[in-house]
């Protein structure tokens, strides 16, 4: 080797770390970093079932779910494949599923998503009833269901759709506040 090549191979070799240190340090591979999670789990369920009655013994819900998560800040509780039982006025049962759901306010206030169902099975002078719809807000201190998306409602010959529908548990009353429309099959004829 000549004496000239060396000094040329040792600059080069400094200009190629000082390029290589300055790429490195600008993030020639960019690192992301992933936000910090807020809220911790504080507890978590798998294929759990909850039955709560009030003060004087009262039904008041059952929860069935596959998973649930619960955090302290802000104080949640988040569902996969959430089945409610809720008790509707003259002894009626509804049964809610969805495949997600939420709670809030100590479970006052719970939040459905992704193909939710409410059945209420023919009981007394209740005839079947099934509502579908997308999105649910359920207040269970005030006993309403509402939904802002496309509900339909199915009765026995009767099927009716909206954009905001509200059930009120309290008197089995639900009402289609938004573009009602239905088709309605008038009772068969008794022959005899």
């Amino acid at each position: 080797m000549q004496r000239t090549s060396i000094p040329i191979i040792g600059v080069l070799f400094i200009i190629l770390s000082i390029f290589y240190y300055c790429l490195f340090q600008h993030g020639f591979f960019p690192i992301q970093q992933s936000p910090q999670q807020t809220a911790a789990i504080t507890a978590f369920t798998h294929h759990s079932l909850s039955t709560q009655f009030d003060q004087y013994g009262q039904f008041e819900q059952a929860v069935k779910v596959s998973h649930s998560e619960h955090f302290n800040s802000p104080v949640s509780t988040t569902f996969t494949q959430p089945q409610f039982t809720l008790p509707a006025s003259h002894h009626t049962l509804w049964y809610i599923t969805a495949k997600s759901g939420q709670s809030f306010q100590n479970g006052n206030k719970i939040l459905l998503w992704d193909n939710v169902n409410l059945h209420r099975p023919q009981q007394g002078d209740y005839v079947d009833t099934l509502i579908k719809t997308e999105n649910l807000q359920y207040n269970k201190t005030k006993r309403l269901a509402i939904s802002h998306s496309l509900t339909t409602i199915i009765q026995p010959g009767n099927t009716a759709s909206g954009d905001y529908v509200r059930l009120n548990m309290k008197n089995n009353i639900i009402h289609i506040q938004k573009d009602a429309q239905g088709v309605f099959a008038a009772p068969k004829a008794k022959t005899g």
